[in-house]
């Protein structure tokens, strides 16, 4: 697929590929165009603290950052399930290279509803899918991922040990980020034209066997009020499913879910 799309433009520090590709919105790119960076120093997640987004830890040389141009035929209610899309499209690009180790790799990578993948029960990336108007049309979505790639256990900071992971640690080898960045594009291209040519109902069989939520228990905010309960995975309409310690089934469409 790489091969009839356009050249991934690479930098060396930029406080936000997400940033670069919506800026970019304005020379309406063509579809796949993507933008790397060796260092972001304003990356930022999708969970956000008092009202602003949280910065990803972003040190140079270790990990890849990548935003993605998509074109998309969704209807409007579909739109925000392309996170759910490139949730499965990530997970195809990077567990052959779990795989690879085999059993030397014991902790499967799993999804956490919607945005994150996880390995041994700690983050290894996250994804911030942000709509974009060209021509006066929401017809355009950027798609960044920031993955945990080449840092050891010595990089991470105090705070992060117990809640991050890598590539290297969960496989003791160091890994090629330009070719994961290329392998990244093309499946998560992939993913979200199965979404719009085969439906959500198929991204989200494909994600029930890798999601990390289905039976956890955990806490959300619904209406301004902490609820906790049971997770029962995705639901239809790509919200996530929790029944309630009250046993009520609410679906939670958007917001922070945490696992307690």
């Amino acid at each position: 697929m790489s091969h009839t799309l356009p050249p991934i433009q690479l930098f060396k520090s930029t406080p936000s590929t997400n940033d670069l590709a919506i800026a970019a919105a304005k020379t309406n790119p063509p579809h796949g165009s993507c933008w790397v960076a060796d260092q972001q120093t304003k990356g930022r997640g999708r969970r956000q603290s008092s009202g602003e987004s949280r910065p990803w830890f972003s040190p140079p040389g270790k990990n890849l950052y990548l935003s993605l141009f998509v074109r998309h035929h969704l209807p409007p209610h579909l739109v925000s399930t392309l996170t759910l899309a490139a949730a499965l499209g990530a997970w195809r690009a990077i567990n052959p290279l779990l795989e690879q180790k085999g059993e030397e790799v014991q902790d499967k990578l799993l999804i956490k509803w919607p945005n994150d993948l996880y390995i041994a029960h700690k983050k290894l990336g996250g994804i911030l899918s942000e709509g974009v108007m060209v021509n006066n049309k929401l017809d355009t979505v950027v798609i960044g991922i920031g993955l945990n790639i080449n840092l050891s256990s010595e990089d991470l900071p105090d705070e992060l040990k117990d809640i991050a992971t890598s590539l290297q640690i969960a496989t003791s080898s160091t890994h090629d980020r330009l070719s994961l960045a290329h392998t990244l594009r093309d499946e998560l291209l992939l993913a979200c034209t199965q979404l719009e040519q085969l439906g959500l109902p198929f991204i989200i069989k494909n994600l029930q066997p890798i999601d990390q939520t289905i039976g956890r228990s955990v806490s959300t905010t619904v209406n301004g009020q902490p609820q906790q309960g049971t997770s029962l995975g995705i639901a239809p309409s790509g919200g996530l499913l929790i029944q309630l310690t009250t046993g009520q089934t609410i679906e939670v469409q958007s917001g922070e879910v945490l696992f307690i």
